[in-house]
């Protein structure tokens, strides 16, 4: 089954300042994976990914603190926390904090909770700490931030080190936007409301400053305004893959590029070809390299097909609808093949083309679904 990130999403966290002593120095992280294990004695769960400096330091201390962050913090707190790294920053040394029984605990904080690990547990990147909680106050008070105002109200980005991190383009069904908290958003109340103002992203936290210049520094993340992008109306990309651009160049070169073409389709038959050779005489590791080359080979001469625009179109339905006569050719061609060895007694070379005729006719007739199903045809 298919995994639809948009379900993932509307899982509900809370935002933690994950706090511990690297020696005297104060380090922590932002975490949203912290939840309570069991009532006696209370233990709580913290998800840390191994990337992250604080993950280290929790190893060498041994104990953790959790500040439970508040839907007011300041977005220097977020952004510090949260995308910078205590390997080359002092993390705390603009952030108000004390440290309380050995553990920095945010002054800004909801609670805080106090822990020594007991147990550990490891996953793919992340290592799960069990904390048996050793003391626990509150602290600001205030109403705690939840992940789903992180991201719905004060519109936040996940790092990347995030136990929930997904990338923006996997990420379907989305919650509704709703406008930016006034924490993460600048306003000119002098500027008229019909003014379209310029927006500048930041690259490394997705904050957005409008106005008709970029701000001096990301006030979550600290990137120098220089860095910013102008979010344009109409998106230019930089740098594509164009089809057909070589269609009007030299025919000397055009020649080489379909040469190489063949060549690189070639190449990907013979080298699946081996692979299995490879497979048959008990060698699968370098059967599984034959098959890696193969598909290495099947990119080039992908790219040589887009750079000649040839046997491929930029359009989709053009592909597809070329395609389901292409294969119910090739069809009909490897059966007469199979017919003609079978008459001749050739029976290896009729069964394994009359297969591949087969899967012709299978290629084809979903091809055709797939046009009927997107195109209407």
């Amino acid at each position: 089954m298919a995994i639809d990130f948009g379900a993932l999403n509307r899982m509900s966290y809370g935002l933690y300042a994950v706090t511990a002593m690297d020696g005297d120095r104060p380090v922590g992280c932002i975490a949203n994976t912290c939840f309570q294990v069991t009532a006696t004695p209370p233990v709580l769960g913290v998800c840390i990914n191994r990337d992250n400096y604080t993950h280290g330091a929790i190893e060498r201390a041994g104990r953790v603190a959790l500040s439970i962050i508040a839907q007011d913090e300041q977005p220097l707190t977020i952004g510090t926390l949260g995308f910078r790294s205590g390997r080359d920053t002092d993390k705390f040394a603009a952030i108000p904090h004390e440290v309380v029984d050995g553990l920095p605990v945010l002054k800004s904080a909801v609670a805080y909770i106090a822990g020594t690990v007991v147990d550990r547990h490891e996953l793919s990147t992340h290592t799960l700490f069990f904390l048996r909680v050793d003391a626990a106050q509150l602290v600001a008070g205030g109403e705690p931030m939840t992940y789903d105002y992180y991201h719905r109200v004060v519109k936040g980005r996940t790092p990347k080190n995030a136990t929930t991190y997904v990338p923006p383009e996997a990420v379907q069904n989305s919650s509704p936007v709703r406008e930016a908290h006034p924490i993460m958003k600048e306003i000119n109340d002098n500027i008229k409301e019909e003014t379209i103002m310029k927006k500048f992203v930041c690259p490394v936290c997705g904050y957005v400053h409008e106005g008709d210049t970029p701000p001096e520094k990301c006030p979550v993340c600290g990137v120098p305004g220089e860095k910013f992008v102008e979010q344009a109306a109409g998106k230019v990309w930089a740098s594509e893959h164009v089809i057909g651009v070589a269609k009007d160049v030299d025919e000397e070169i055009k020649e080489g590029l379909r040469a190489n073409f063949v060549g690189e389709c070639t190449e990907v038959g013979m080298y699946l070809a081996m692979a299995r050779a490879a497979h048959r005489e008990g060698y699968p590791e370098i059967g599984l390299y034959w098959e890696k080359a193969a598909f290495e080979e099947a990119e080039h001469a992908a790219k040589f097909a887009e750079l000649l625009g040839e046997v491929v179109s930029p359009s989709t339905k053009e592909n597809l609808t070329v395609r389901v006569e292409a294969e119910n050719g090739a069809t009909m061609g490897k059966t007469e093949l199979a017919k003609k060895a079978k008459a001749l007694g050739l029976d290896a070379i009729h069964d394994t083309v009359h297969e591949m005729a087969r899967d012709e006719a299978r290629h084809g007739k979903a091809f055709e679904g797939l046009l009927n199903r997107y195109f209407g045809k």
